[in-house]
């Protein structure tokens, strides 16, 4: 009997103990990288042979597009408005640059990385693409997929702004 409890009494010893030196090496692994991260933001100067500190910070993120939306309570095929986007830009070739560089990877590979100053037509790996101009103050880029189309409108709204409607096209 005695025997029993001095070996639970010496396993429970062995487990708090090696909890406790767990938490400590949790600790001083925080610490470590604290350190670390102290020392990066740490930097020597060569001619005074002080060190100064040296603040991170990110850089914001500026939205170029500005988008809402379309919140209408329709469904797609009542309504295929997606979204609306407003840029600073006030031309067409700057504003498809932000909107080429801002699509997703899936939509890039599909667009043609400068903006067509007449009409074209090409075949994308995923769709059909057609670049069409309407009296060089519209431009209508179609995406024709195997299952459905995706259509984007940029026109200068009333404050000579580049804007954008993406419409969204089931099968």
């Amino acid at each position: 009997m005695i025997k029993k409890t001095l070996f639970l009494l010496i396993t429970a010893l062995v487990l708090i103990s090696c909890k406790h030196q767990n938490e400590e090496n949790k600790s001083l692994d925080v610490k470590k990288e604290n350190s670390s991260n102290s020392e990066d933001l740490l930097k020597k100067n060569k001619d005074t042979d002080t060190i100064i500190e040296v603040e991170e910070t990110e850089k914001p993120t500026e939205v170029l597009f500005k988008c809402k939306e379309n919140d209408n309570g329709m469904s797609r095929y009542d309504d295929p408005l997606n979204k609306t986007c407003v840029c600073n830009e006030t031309t067409f070739d700057g504003a498809y640059e932000i909107f080429y560089k801002e699509s997703p990877d899936y939509e890039q590979k599909n667009l043609l990385k400068k903006l067509p100053q007449k009409n074209k037509e090409w075949k994308a790996p995923d769709a059909d693409v057609t670049y069409t101009w309407v009296e060089q103050d519209t431009l209508k880029i179609n995406l024709f997929y195997q299952g459905g189309e995706d259509t984007y409108v940029f026109y200068k709204n009333s404050d000579n702004k580049i804007e954008y409607k993406q419409y969204v096209s089931l099968p």
